[in-house]
């Protein structure tokens, strides 16, 4: 089955990512990938840059910036944190599975 995850950083300059936070993430891609199919990572251009430049983009099977588009609807994230999360769902084929990127399937 696929799967997607979310990384939003709403493009801002000053988005900081902690060491275990990427690990985590990158735990979390590859085993999906081991134990259930392909996986897919939402983001904006500043989170596909963070990534990139942390050499680790060929993780996911795909990364899509789409999520750039959620800076013109005027939402809260602050209020409706996972807003990126449906968003990112309103372009899913069904059926998926969305991940969180701290999630571990063993």
């Amino acid at each position: 089955m696929n799967a997607f995850q979310t990384l939003r950083t709403k493009n801002r300059a000053d988005f900081q990512i902690a060491d275990f936070e990427i690990f985590t993430m990158i735990l979390s891609a590859l085993e999906w990938k081991k134990y259930n199919g392909a996986i897919c990572l939402y983001t904006d251009t500043t989170g596909k840059e963070i990534l990139e430049r942390a050499g680790i983009l060929e993780i996911w099977d795909s990364v899509n910036t789409a999520l750039d588009e959620m800076d013109d609807l005027q939402i809260d994230e602050n209020i409706f944190w996972a807003g990126s999360k449906i968003f990112a769902l309103s372009k899913q084929n069904f059926p998926c599975v969305m991940i969180d990127l701290d999630f571990i399937a063993w």
